[in-house]
C-alpha cells in the first residue's frame, strides 16, 4: 500500500462518522466491479420492442419507416 493512501485512510477515512465511512466503503467496492457488458443499440431496441403485442406491432403502417414524419407530425407522405 503506498504511503499517500495509508494517510488517506488514516487523516481522513477513520475521521468521518460510522455513515460516511459506509458511503467510502460501497463506492470503493462499486470501483472493484467489472462493468456491465455493453449492448448494441440493435439489441436494446429488440429489448423494448419484446414487449410490445403483436397486435400492436401488426397495426404499424407497412410505410412507417420511410413516412416517420408523417404519422408524426403531419407532413407530406413520400
Amino acid at each position: 500500500m503506498s504511503a499517500n493512501l495509508e494517510n488517506v485512510i488514516q487523516e481522513r477515512v477513520r475521521s468521518l462518522p460510522p455513515e460516511m465511512q459506509q458511503k467510502v466503503l460501497e463506492f470503493v467496492e462499486e470501483l472493484g466491479k467489472e462493468p456491465p457488458a455493453r449492448r448494441t443499440l440493435g439489441q436494446m431496441i429488440d429489448e423494448h420492442f419484446r414487449n410490445v403485442p403483436a397486435e400492436e406491432m401488426e397495426a404499424l403502417p407497412a410505410d412507417a419507416s420511410l413516412n416517420l414524419d408523417h404519422y408524426l407530425y403531419g407532413a407530406l407522405k413520400k
